[in-house]
């Protein structure tokens, strides 16, 4: 059971934010006017940018606790992130592809899911040849 702690606490996760955003937008869009700006989120969208922050901040904590040395921790980590860079690609085109903090935000994500794949790659490595 203590192998399948990562993966349970981030099934707990999605299946608290798919709750959260089924109560709240009740599988419908939602509209979000900011001053002459007219915004539609689909409630899938709204999982995502809901659930890959909360993922990366669970998991960036639990992951520098074990030093980034398990690779569920590792791979749910990789997967927030993967989700929070979904959301600055929907970020990008209500931007209109303007260069901003999204674009800076994005790179930094790609570049962390990178050292994570080859840090998770040579941690695997190590557990095999054990």
């Amino acid at each position: 059971m203590v192998k399948f702690k990562d993966f349970l606490v981030l099934v707990a996760i999605l299946f608290m934010v798919l709750i959260v955003s089924v109560l709240a937008t009740q599988r419908t869009a939602f509209d979000i006017q900011l001053h002459d700006t007219y915004l539609v989120i689909g409630w899938p969208e709204a999982i995502i940018s809901l659930g890959g922050p909360l993922i990366v901040v669970v998991y960036f904590f639990r992951a520098l606790a074990r030093k980034f040395k398990n690779l569920g921790t590792n791979a749910s980590l990789v997967l927030g992130l993967l989700f929070t860079s979904y959301v600055e690609i929907i970020t990008f085109q209500v931007e209109g592809y303007q260069f901003g903090r999204a674009w800076i935000l994005l790179v930094v994500c790609v570049v962390c899911i990178l050292i994570l794949v080859l840090k998770s790659i040579n941690v695997w490595k190590n557990e095999i040849s054990k």
